[in-house]
This record gives C-alpha cells, sequence and structure tokens, in this order.
C-alpha cells in the first residue's frame, strides 16, 4: 500500500510477540481478534512499546460509544476506523498517524 511494508498477525497476541523481535512504525489492529482481543492487545502494546501509534477498527463494536473511544485512544489509537471502510479512509488515517508519531 502506497510503499509501505506491512506484515500480519492472527491475533492480539501474535501482534504482540511480533512487535518484540520486530521494529514496527504503527499498529492497525481490529477489536475482534482470536485469543487476545484487539483492545487486550492495544492495552498490551501501548504498555511495552508506548511510542507506536495504533489504527483500530471494527465492525461489531460500536466505536462512536465515547467510553469506547476513550479507552482505545487512551492506549495509543490515534484514529478509529468502522467497517466498512474505504481504502482512502485507511490511507489518510494511516498518513495521520505516522505524521502525528514524530
Amino acid at each position: 500500500m502506497r510503499g509501505y511494508t506491512t506484515s500480519e498477525a492472527e491475533s492480539g497476541s501474535d501482534a504482540v510477540q511480533f512487535m518484540a523481535g520486530n521494529a514496527v512504525d504503527l499498529v492497525v489492529m481490529d477489536v475482534v481478534m482470536p485469543e487476545q482481543g484487539g483492545i487486550e492487545a492495544i492495552m498490551e502494546i501501548h504498555a511495552r512499546f508506548p511510542g507506536v501509534p495504533a489504527i483500530i477498527m471494527s465492525g461489531k463494536v460500536p466505536l462512536g460509544a465515547d467510553a469506547v473511544d476513550g479507552l482505545m485512544k487512551r492506549y495509543g489509537a490515534k484514529a478509529v476506523l468502522s467497517k466498512p471502510f474505504t481504502g482512502h479512509e485507511l490511507l489518510a488515517a494511516v498518513e495521520s498517524s505516522l505524521a502525528g508519531s514524530s
């Protein structure tokens, strides 16, 4: 995607494990994931890698709720996307999140 290198994890715990051994500039995480869910994974990622911004997405959790949005942004989420979203919306969130992390 536009010159970005991406990696994929099957679960939140796989994402955290991948980050322990690899340099990562940004995390794009679904809220609903097997084993360790996205919110729990983002909380752990924020604790272990506080400088890495995150984009959260979901089609099942009401992301517009202030409590959910506030919780995720507290733990490093720079953007919150509700499914379905367009490639343009994702790219805009990626670019904005990376620009804000420097």
